[in-house]
C-alpha cells in the first residue's frame, strides 16, 4: 500500500496486518482528498483509529500543516515518522473515547477529523457526539463505515451534508451546525 498523491506520493506505507485491522484502500484515501481539495493546505487534521496511518500521511503529503494520530496500537506509524523524519505530527497512544475527552479539555480544534473505526464497532456513535466541541467551524468531519451501518443525521453540534459509497465503504460527511 502506497500514498497516493502529493509530496510523499508512491512511499510504501506502514504495513500492520492484525485482526480487526482494514487498511483504507487507496481509490477511499484518493476520493477522500479530492472532496477535500485545496483546503486541505495548512490546515490541522486528525486522524481517529489511524491504523497504520495512511489516511494522515496522504494529508502531511497533501500539505496539512500539522496532523494527529490516534491509535491503541501506534508502533507502526512511530517507525513510518521516524524513518521520514516528519516533526508536525504528533502520536497518541490509547482508545479514542479518552484521547477525545482530553482534547476537548485542552481545548485543541480541528479544520478536518477523519474517523474509521473497526466496521463492527458500536463505538462511533458514542465518538460521533464528541466530534462537535473540537471541529473548527468551518470544519469538516469524515466518517469511512461499512454500508449496512446507519449514522444519523445529527449528532448535536454537527450534522450530515454528504455521503459518497465506495463498494462497501461510505463516506458520510459532516459539518458542524454551530454560529
Amino acid at each position: 500500500m502506497k500514498i497516493t498523491g502529493g509530496k510523499f506520493k508512491g512511499r510504501q506505507l506502514p504495513q500492520k496486518v492484525k485482526n480487526g485491522v482494514r487498511p483504507t484502500a487507496s481509490k477511499v484515501r484518493e476520493a477522500v482528498f479530492n472532496i477535500i481539495g485545496p483546503e486541505i493546505s495548512a490546515s490541522s487534521f486528525l486522524d481517529l483509529y489511524a491504523g497504520t496511518g495512511a489516511v494522515g500521511f496522504e494529508a502531511l503529503g497533501r500539505g496539512a500543516k500539522d496532523v494527529v494520530f490516534v491509535d491503541r496500537d501506534i508502533e507502526a506509524i512511530e517507525r513510518f515518522v521516524k524513518t521520514h523524519h516528519f516533526s508536525n505530527c504528533r502520536i497518541i497512544k490509547g482508545g479514542v473515547l479518552k484521547v477525545l475527552s482530553n482534547i476537548e479539555r485542552r481545548q485543541e480544534r480541528f479544520d478536518f477529523i477523519y474517523v474509521d473505526p473497526p466496521y463492527d464497532s458500536a463505538e462511533v456513535d458514542q465518538v460521533m457526539p464528541l466530534l462537535g466541541h473540537i471541529v473548527n467551524v468551518a470544519g469538516l468531519i469524515i466518517v469511512e463505515h461499512f454500508h449496512k451501518k446507519a449514522l444519523l443525521t445529527d449528532y448535536g453540534l454537527i450534522e450530515l451534508i454528504k455521503t459518497y459509497r465506495y463498494g462497501d465503504t461510505i463516506l458520510s460527511l459532516y459539518k458542524g451546525n454551530q454560529l
